[in-house]
């Protein structure tokens, strides 16, 4: 418990130390420190009900819910993988961010727009096996590489290599924002 707490503790610690942006308003700021704060108490609540982990299917449906109904189609498949306590809160802060995003900006915000989240666990010849995350936009307006990294780039582009040992590949593509991560199976609690 006392390093559950330790970690959870240093996600939030490197959410609240980011700057505010500029140009930022305060409520900006704090709307968007809400929502990461959000995402770790979700994920701490599905970890805690799964003994230190969680379902990886239970913690994208939760972070999807709220916006299943405001426009877009956002597609879920894998197979039944539950993830250790500190992938399972570094992963909920990254699809909060990609999700967060494609609302704002990306394939959310439009009707047409579509998020296609899957993933597999893979064990190519090289003996390097691991969980396969993707996450795909498409149908939503044409995207630009952002000029400034925040803080939800950073999240998304290297928190999660940092945190897990596992490879990460962000494109945005004119078509869609591409998400992809790998993570060493020793995060994942029941890899078949």
């Amino acid at each position: 418990l006392n390093h559950r707490v330790k970690n959870i503790l240093a996600l939030i610690k490197s959410i609240v130390a980011h700057p505010l942006a500029e140009g930022a308003t305060i409520e900006a700021y704090a709307t968007s420190l809400k929502g990461r704060i959000e995402a770790l108490a979700i994920a701490h609540d599905q970890a805690m009900r799964a003994s230190g982990g969680g379902s990886l299917l239970d913690l994208v449906n939760a972070e999807a819910s709220p916006y299943r109904t405001s426009g877009g189609t956002i597609t879920v498949r894998g197979p039944s993988v539950s993830l250790d306590a500190r992938a399972f809160s570094v992963v909920a802060l990254v699809i909060h961010e990609l999700i967060t995003n494609a609302a704002k900006y990306g394939a959310l915000s439009t009707q047409e727009g579509r998020i296609d989240i899957t993933w597999n666990i893979e064990r190519p010849p090289a003996d390097n096996p691991h969980l396969a995350i993707t996450w795909q936009e498409s149908g939503g307006p044409v995207v630009v590489e952002p000029t400034q990294r925040g803080f939800g780039h950073t999240v998304i582009e290297r928190m999660a290599s940092a945190a897990l040992g596992g490879e990460v590949v962000l494109e945005f593509q004119p078509t869609g924002v591409r998400w992809f991560l790998q993570i060493p199976l020793n995060h994942v609690l029941n890899a078949a």
